[in-house]
C-alpha cells in the first residue's frame, strides 16, 4: 500500500461541515438551555469569587483584632508586673486616693461617676486599682502624695 499524505485541509473541511450540520439539526432547546447553564454558572463564579474576596477581608480584621487584642494583653501584663509606691496599709491608701482626687476635681467627679457610688463605698480592692490606674495615667505620683508617716 502506497503511502498517501494526508490532507488535512480535507480533515478540516469534513469536521467543520459535520459540526455544521449537527448545530443546524439541534433544537433550539438546547441553545437556550446551554445559554441559561452558562449564565448560571457565571452567576456561581461571581458568588465564589464574592465570598472569597469577604473572606479575605474577614481574616484581614481578625488579624488586626487578634494584633490589637495581643497588644493589649502584653500592656496589661506590664501594668501588673511593675511595682507601684502605693502605702502597705489601707488607712494609707485611702488617705492617698482621697488627696489625690481631692487635688484632680474632674478625676474625681468621673471616678465616682463611672463607680455609681460616693468615696467612702469604695472597697479596698476598688482603691488599690484607681491608686494603680491613677498612677499609670500619671495623675498621681506616688512618691510625692505617699503619706510622710510611710503608710
Amino acid at each position: 500500500m502506497p503511502n498517501k499524505p494526508r490532507d488535512y485541509d480535507e480533515e478540516l473541511r469534513r469536521l467543520i461541515d459535520s459540526l455544521a450540520e449537527s448545530i443546524l439539526e439541534s433544537p433550539d432547546e438546547d441553545f437556550v438551555n446551554m445559554e441559561a447553564d452558562e449564565r448560571n454558572k457565571k452567576g456561581t463564579r461571581a458568588e465564589e469569587v464574592r465570598k472569597v474576596l469577604l473572606e479575605g477581608v474577614k481574616r484581614v480584621g481578625q488579624e488586626r483584632l487578634r494584633s490589637a487584642e495581643q497588644q493589649y494583653q502584653r500592656r496589661l501584663a506590664e501594668i501588673r508586673a511593675k511595682r507601684h509606691a502605693i502605702p502597705a496599709t489601707r488607712e494609707g491608701r485611702r488617705r492617698l486616693l482621697e488627696r489625690a482626687l481631692s487635688r484632680e476635681r474632674d478625676v474625681r467627679e468621673a471616678v465616682l461617676t463611672l463607680q455609681h457610688r460616693d468615696f467612702s463605698a469604695l472597697t479596698d480592692s476598688d482603691i488599690d486599682s484607681l491608686l494603680v490606674d491613677l498612677l499609670e495615667l500619671g495623675v498621681l505620683d506616688a512618691s510625692r502624695d505617699s503619706d510622710r508617716d510611710g503608710s
